[in-house]
């Protein structure tokens, strides 16, 4: 890939209600969180590769629609982790 080549996006799904997935195990971005299927709860994104502690990047809407599109472009130093709970949304992150 040449230095001026757009940067490809990699997605990874989380399913409704899980409770905890690593997104990232290494530096990146947050760059944009899309609802697959509507929630009731929220779900927090960690700089952490392996537990729900540090730095807070992003929380969810506490009642996510389906085809909510949150746009974060935030940098995580470590890593992504994200945590939900019973009645958190499906979500498409992409980083």
């Amino acid at each position: 890939m040449s230095a001026n080549a757009p940067q490809q996006d990699v997605t990874t799904a989380i399913a409704a209600g899980v409770s905890a997935a690593a997104i990232l195990t290494g530096p990146g971005r947050l760059r944009r969180i899309t609802v697959t299927a509507a929630g009731t709860a929220s779900t927090t994104f960690y700089d952490n590769p392996s537990a729900a502690s540090g730095t807070v990047l992003f929380v969810t809407k506490a009642a996510p629609a389906i085809g909510d599109v949150y746009d974060v472009n935030m940098p995580a130093a470590l890593g992504i982790w994200a945590v939900g709970i019973t009645g958190s949304a499906a979500l498409t992150v992409s980083t």
